[in-house]
């Protein structure tokens, strides 16, 4: 059995940076060892069910399977796939409120809950998430996406 907490304690440092979803809440998050935030508060490790941790190089990816009562990690890099597309994720709405402090944003539509994201930037302006796509062709040439990984967050 894989807990999230055994994963993360022996996980490379070089992911620091993330996003959880559970029942009670999406969030963006920072790691220390073990230790998960979000805009400075702990994250309760209990009831996450995805974590996707990132640096430009690798992304590494805990979910919990229900049906196997068991926690499972993958770390995907460039070299497991044929070739790739880079693109990003826009976050939903733009930037309301700044912490410099403690280097996160506020972004808020207006209609969906507001995000913290762990990205110093203006008020009024816009995050993006950088998204790698990997392509594999099948025994026809036919050539699809077959995986993602996060790569960056960036002001736009």
């Amino acid at each position: 059995m894989t807990t999230l907490a055994e994963a993360l304690a022996t996980l490379d440092d070089v992911f620091q940076i993330g996003f959880v979803q559970s029942p009670r809440r999406d969030v963006f998050v920072q790691r220390d060892g073990a230790i998960l935030t979000t805009h400075g508060e702990p994250v309760d490790l209990g009831f996450i069910y995805n974590l996707r941790l990132w640096q430009p190089e690798a992304e590494f990816h805990w979910w919990w399977n229900q049906e196997e009562r068991d926690g499972h990690t993958w770390t995907t890099r460039d070299d497991q796939f044929e070739g790739h597309l880079d693109g990003q994720r826009l976050i939903r709405g733009a930037v309301r409120e700044c912490d410099d402090g403690q280097g996160w944003s506020l972004v808020s539509d207006g209609h969906s809950r507001p995000l913290w994201v762990p990205l110093p930037a203006p008020l009024g302006s816009r995050i993006a998430v950088g998204v790698r796509e990997y392509l594999a062709s099948d025994h026809h040439g036919n050539v699809g996406v077959v995986a993602e990984r996060l790569t960056q967050l960036r002001r736009l």
